[in-house]
Order: structure tokens, then C-alpha cells, then sequence
């Protein structure tokens, strides 16, 4: 991303959010490829945002493997992004699908930059640098998430599961189905919520909050991502957010053209998105927990062949809530 792009995309995001705080994701592909320099003039023009009253954080996702102690020490300076890292478990199970080109496992490169930035977070009062880890279910790992929670308990890091994604030339023989994953995902549930010493896994808190408070929070279960997350390619391509980038049907507009980000939300794709509810979606009116999932992911729906239909994984989901409210109204009863 040149320097005018970033410019151009960091400030029309800004002002569109109109006084709401402003959460920057930088992410990729691998964002750390672009270099330390060009995370100062992400942190420059943060400052200057700050400076003029208005909320903006940095999160950075990152598979590890270009963490330095240079990058760190900008960190701890700055105290201006948070790092979140994908490790898909151990060694043995990470280093089957996450790998560099000559066939080398990244495991220990990734794990070495992790427990660095937990130190950092040790030795650098008042600010947390990050430190959360993304773990994709795939074919290879979804009969060891016992095993990768023990792992990641062990190391007290709290944890993201989500299902691997097919979509493009990806090898399709990594894949889960909705059925499979929500089995794999409620046993796990089962140990994790009677463990007193676990450590926090997504999405079981966040399901779990929906389903306590009725107000369903997460881009896969709000009532509409489109009005809250929004992806700027390295040109300034706006698409509904980064799964749908560089698919021509979902082009919104672009940073650097007349109207900008502003004229790209204004779209009629952009707004045919915000209609994607629970009440538009076929067969979701007539569902439970319709309320707190709302068809679930857009993208997953559209890869699938259908925006405007269920996501493929609303059957997990469906599963999973239902998992999780039995145990709630156990425990609600053993209490009365």
C-alpha cells in the first residue's frame, strides 16, 4: 500500500466512523511484509487522529514467523498495536499445513515471537501488546482439539477457533463439515466449561454471551457486519471485508476515487449487504436462535453460491447454542 493510499484509506475511515472509536486490522496475507517502516506512518497518522480527539487503536494479524525484536521494541514504544498470531497447535499438527516454501515447519519461528511479545507484555507496564492466538480447524486437527486445548492451557494463552475456509484453489481435502465441527467443537465445550483453571476460547465466550444477553455480538453472528467492518485493499479497493477481496461482484469502490469510502458504503451492493438479516434470509425467521445468529456469515453463504442465503455452518451453529444453552439452564436449575 503506497503511502498516499494509506493516507487516503486511515483518514476517510475516520471520518466516516463519524466520533465512533476506530479499530484498524492490519492483516493479509502476511502484513508484516510490508516492512517496519510502514507501520510508523501507521503509528504517525494514529497520532495526529488522537491528537484531534477521536478513538483508533492498531491490532495486527500476523503468522509469526517475521516477529523481531526490532518490531517488538517499536511496540513497546509506541504502545500502539496489539498482536494476534495464527498457530493451528503444536508442532506436530501446525507444521502439516503451516509451512515455508522448502517444506520447513514455521512452528518454533511462530511460538519463539509469541513468547516474546508475552514478555514484552511483562516488562512494559500499563499496556497489553497482544499475544492471542487463531487456530483453523481443519481435516488434520479437528480429532485433536482436546489435545491443542491442553497445549494451549499449558502455556496460558487464550485461543480463536474457526473453521477452514474453502474458497479458491484451496485443497479442498482439508475441510470440515458444519456436522463435524460443531461434534468436535461441543466435546470440547464439555471440558473446557468444568475445567477451573481453563483459559478463554472463542467462540464459546462469545456464543455464550449471545446467548446470555440476547444482543449477539462477532461479525458471524451480528445482525449485520456490513454496518461495522469494512476492507481496503493495498490499492484502496473497498470490498465488505477481507474474504470478499479482489471478487469483482463485491467491489464497492476505491479510497483514491471521487467520493471514496463514503460513495463505496453508499453503494447499492454496500446496501444490499446492510439487508442481509435474519429477516431477509430463507428459513431464518422460523429458527431459535435466529435472534442471536442471524444466517450467520455473509461470505460463507456467498462462497456457497447464495449471499442472500444461510450460511452452510448455520447447522453448527445451530447445534452449538443448543449445546450450550442445556448446559446453562443445568446449571440454572442445580442453583434453584
Amino acid at each position: 500500500m503506497t503511502s498516499r493510499t494509506l493516507s487516503s484509506a486511515m483518514t476517510q475511515v475516520v471520518e466516516v466512523a463519524n466520533g465512533r472509536s476506530v479499530h484498524f486490522i492490519w492483516h493479509g496475507g502476511e502484513p508484516l511484509l510490508a516492512g517496519l517502516t510502514f507501520f510508523e506512518e501507521v503509528n504517525k497518522h494514529s497520532q495526529l487522529f488522537r491528537a484531534k480527539g477521536h478513538s483508533v487503536c492498531n491490532s495486527i494479524q500476523t503468522n509469526g514467523t517475521l516477529v523481531t525484536d526490532r518490531l517488538l521494541d517499536f511496540i513497546a514504544t509506541q504502545r500502539d498495536f496489539s498482536l494476534s498470531f495464527s498457530l493451528d497447535g503444536p508442532r506436530d499438527l501446525n507444521d502439516r499445513t503451516r509451512m515455508y516454501k522448502d517444506g520447513r515447519g514455521c512452528f518454533d519461528d511462530v511460538f519463539s515471537g509469541m513468547h516474546k511479545t508475552r514478555d514484552l507484555a511483562k516488562h512494559t507496564a500499563g499496556f497489553y501488546p497482544g499475544g492471542g492466538v487463531i487456530v483453523v480447524v481443519n481435516k488434520h486437527n479437528i480429532k485433536q482439539l482436546p489435545g491443542i486445548y491442553c497445549f494451549f492451557r499449558a502455556q496460558r494463552m487464550g485461543f480463536k477457533l474457526i473453521p477452514v475456509i474453502i474458497s479458491g484453489s484451496a485443497d479442498k481435502s482439508l475441510a470440515v463439515s458444519p456436522i463435524e465441527f460443531a461434534t468436535a467443537m461441543n466435546s470440547l465445550f464439555d471440558t473446557w466449561i468444568d475445567d477451573t483453571e481453563s483459559v478463554e476460547i472463542d467462540p464459546f465466550t462469545t456464543m455464550l454471551g449471545n446467548l446470555l444477553t440476547s444482543e449477539p455480538i462477532g461479525c458471524h453472528h451480528s445482525v449485520s457486519c456490513a454496518g461495522n467492518f469494512v476492507a481496503i485493499g493495498p490499492l484502496g479497493d473497498v470490498y465488505p471485508c477481507g474474504r470478499f477481496d479482489g471478487v469483482p461482484e463485491y467491489h464497492l469502490g476505491n479510497v483514491n476515487d471521487s467520493g471514496g469510502l463514503a460513495a463505496a458504503l453508499n453503494s447499492s451492493c454496500h446496501e444490499r449487504l446492510r439487508h442481509r438479516t435474519a429477516s431477509t434470509v430463507p428459513g431464518c425467521t422460523k429458527c431459535e436462535f435466529s435472534a442471536i445468529c442471524h444466517g450467520g456469515c455473509m461470505h460463507n453463504a456467498a462462497n456457497s453460491g447464495d449471499l442472500m442465503a444461510r450460511d452452510p455452518f448455520c447447522s453448527a451453529y445451530k447445534l452449538m447454542y443448543a449445546h450450550m444453552r442445556k448446559y446453562l439452564l443445568g446449571e440454572l436449575k442445580r442453583a434453584t
